[in-house]
Parts: C-alpha cells; structure tokens; sequence
C-alpha cells in the first residue's frame, strides 16, 4: 500500500471485522516480541521463554543440527553454482549463488566440524574461538530464529508498525531522522535483543517502509543490547552491583548517539532512497483537516491489516527462517571464528588499542592499559569485553567499558553479519567507521557518567 493510499486511509470508517484483523495478529505479535515478563532473574520474553525451552528440549541434538544446516547450505549452493537454473523462486535467492559464498558456505561447514570433532588447530576450536560459535552462539541461534521469523510477521504485517510510526512520527522524524516505526524496532531490542531489531529493520527496507539511510540509522542506532543480556554482562565483569548505573548509561548515551550519527558521515552520506525491488510505503506526514492522530493512526493501521495476502503468514514466517539459518549462519560462523581467532591468538587488538591507552590516561580512567583493548574488541563479539574486563579492579573503569560496550552495537558476530548479508548497503568499511564513531563518542560521555552516577 503507497502513501498516497495510506492517506487516504486515514479518512475511511473502521468496521469490527477490519478492527479485529489488525488487533488480533498485532496482540499476538506484542505478547511475544513486547511484552516483558517478570522472572526470579529479571525480565524477559514469551519468546526467550519459548526458546529456552526449545533449546532445552533439543540440546543434545542442537549442536548436529546446525552441522546439517550448514551442509544443507553448502551443497544446495555449490548445486546452484553449476546449475544456476536449478533453483527457482524462493531457493533461488538462497541458493543460486556465486562462487565465493559457496566457498565461504563450505568454510562454515569445516569449522563447525573441526570444532565439533576437536580436530585440527586447537585455535580453530578453542573455548573462545569455534567453541564459544558452534556451541553457545550457533546453537542459540537454531530456535531463536526459528520462533522470531515465523512469529515476526505478526508484528510487521497487520498494522502495529503502523499504528505506532503514526502515533510517534512527529518525535522520532525531527529528532532521530527516522519513521516512528523504528520505535518498535528499538523496543523489540531493548526487551527481547539487538538481532530481533535487526530483522525487523532488514524486513522493513525490504518491504518498502525505510530508505537506506533510515535503514542503517535504525540497525546501527536503535538495535540495542537486550536487558537480560545487560544483567548476564554485569556478572561477566564481576560488577553485578553497577547494574543499575550501566542500564542508566545505556539508555542516556544510546539515546544521543541515535541523535548524532544520522547527522555525520558515513550514515549521513548515505542515499535516502527505498530498496528497488520494493515499492514505497508508509505513513504520510500530514493528514486532513479534523481527524487526530490518533484516529489517523487506527485507521492506517487497520487498512495495512486488511492488504489482501499473496501468502500465509506461516508462509512468510518460514521464509524469514530459511533465509537465516541457510544464508545468515554460514556468514556468521565463518566470520565469528575468523574474527575470535584474531582476539584470542593474535595481538592485532591489542595494537589497534594503544590510541585508546592515551585517550584514557587523558581522561583519567585508571588500568588504562588493561582496559584499551575492550574498546576495540567488541567488534568481533560483544561477550570479548565484558570477558577481558573481568580482571580489572577499578569500578569506575568496568562501568565506563561496559557502557561503552553495551552501546557499540556492532558485532560481526550477530548484528553486524545480519547487515553485511542483508540487502541493506552498508559495507564492511561503513561497519569499521560507525564502530568507531559510536566508541569515540561514547567514551568522553561513559567517563562523565562514571563520575556522575558512581
């Protein structure tokens, strides 16, 4: 639906039973994706419920089946590579593939096998190399997303994105240079994780509701570290008292890091312009004379609802899944390997860091030497600083490097794979230069904060 129809949208009567096309589905989406629920150990979601139980249902067969997930990928791709009309519609875009993704695809699936078999170099399958990959990262990955992408569509597709894009519009486009829309994307991350607000933004450009510019500005802004994940970080440092203090720096410096970077290069260069196989869509910035925004916001809503479907939800939902666990997975082992290596074996984070040993003796910040190479090392994995920061004693140090990792957002490992394999054009270079930004920025406001807060 364009915005022009959207608009016009906003003028027609609601009737029940469009009504409860768009409340139904949209309520079972935010009851998955949104709504927190209380535990002994904090917050959490139906869907981190579902999936904890699945992982615990299946753990002693998770770890084989993501070695067939990664042979299914490989052999269909390197089938597609020398028969390229083999494959048609959906499986073509999954496997109809050039060569050097076949060969990356055939990377994953060795890794994953030495890991699993403990062969080959002991780097290759360490604790913190292929085995934090296959047996922590990966194997969470399996029933994660399966349940977010059949269960995604559900959020996306009948009217609650533009139930709130219309209702937050005026503050998110003016402050953050975004649709309202990408609130939910934020809420999604901050409840459930940073890869849920990832999907949901890669969806959305693919469905036509963001321009490029707006689509990385939300990736690399607003998918924030999830709060369960903020309470498992805390007690990897060993400061689980400052929980309070690194969730209250989260939210002040991610808040102005969302206003600044869409403001300066790399983002701001970026083109605002929507993905071309997608047709424009959603909510028009003025509507007519009389009707409220809130009025506007139900009636846009339940006409996004009743969009006749070429496909089932499920149907979508499954291709959500597909296109992660045989296009994404890959990507990520093989990079979450590669790049874990050079953190673990190499002193190549530890180079790179040294500016950052003089910026934080300018600061102030004591163990500036110890503490340098977490702010670079989270690029790779987003568990290697709080792991590395562990050892420091400084409480003000451990709240000013957690909180300028829990902003970072960039991880190859997750988030930044899912940008990379995603149509959205931002390359490995734009990843390095947000990366960056984002620390350098963060880190003079992490400081003032410690003093502040501590």
């Amino acid at each position: 639906m364009s915005v022009f129809d959207l608009g016009k949208a906003a003028q027609n009567s609601v009737d029940g039973h469009g009504l409860a096309r768009f409340l139904v589905p949209s309520a079972i989406g935010m009851l998955f994706f949104l709504v927190p629920i209380p535990q002994d150990d904090g917050i959490t979601l139906l869907l981190s419920i579902i999936v904890g139980s699945t992982k615990a249902l299946l753990d002693s067969v998770l770890v084989p089946i993501v070695l067939v997930v990664l042979a299914i990928s490989a052999a269909a791709s390197a089938a597609g590579a020398l028969k390229p009309d083999l494959f048609s519609g959906f499986p073509a875009k999954l496997f109809a593939v050039g060569w050097p993704v076949v060969l990356l695809r055939f990377g994953a699936v060795v890794l994953a096998a030495m890991t699993y078999w403990q062969v080959g170099p002991e780097m290759i399958w360490s604790k913190y190399t292929g085995g934090l990959m296959l047996g922590d990262l990966m194997t969470n990955l399996i029933p994660f997303f399966f349940w977010a992408g059949m269960l995604l569509p559900l959020l996306t597709d009948y009217g609650f994105m533009e139930l709130i894009g219309t209702l937050v519009r005026k503050i998110m486009r003016p402050i953050f240079r975004v649709p309202g829309r990408a609130a939910v994307d934020c809420t999604a991350s901050w409840i459930g994780s940073g890869t849920i607000g990832v999907v949901i933004t890669d969806l959305q450009y693919r469905q036509g509701f963001y321009t490029a510019r707006e689509a990385i500005s939300i990736a690399t802004g607003f998918s924030v570290v999830s709060v369960p994940i903020v309470v498992l970080f805390a007690e990897f440092l060993k400061a689980p008292e400052i929980l309070p203090q690194l969730l209250l720096g989260m939210i002040i410096i991610g808040a102005l890091l969302a206003i600044i970077m869409p403001r300066i290069p790399p983002i701001s260069l970026k083109p605002d312009t929507y993905w071309p196989d997608a047709p424009r869509q959603g909510v028009p910035e003025n509507f007519p004379a009389g009707i409220s925004t809130g009025t506007a916001a139900i009636r846009i809503a339940v006409a996004r609802a009743s969009i006749p479907r070429e496909e089932h939800f499920l149907v979508t939902g499954a291709k959500i899944t597909a296109d992660i666990w045989f296009a994404l997975m890959p990507i990520v082992m093989t990079l979450g390997v590669a790049a874990t290596i050079v953190a673990e074996y190499t002193p190549f984070f530890q180079w790179i860091s040294y500016p950052f040993i003089h910026l934080l003796n300018l600061f102030g910040v004591a163990e500036a030497a110890d503490a340098a190479p977490t702010l670079v090392v989270g690029f790779a994995d987003v568990f290697l600083p709080f792991i590395l920061g562990a050892g420091i004693e400084s409480i003000e140090t451990k709240f000013v490097i957690g909180t300028v990792a829990l902003v970072q957002i960039i991880f190859m490992t997750e988030v930044g794979a899912l940008l990379l394999k995603s149509p959205i054009p931002v390359n490995f270079l734009d990843l390095v230069m947000i990366f960056l930004i984002r620390t350098l920025i963060a880190l003079p406001m992490a400081v003032l904060l410690a003093r502040i807060l501590l």
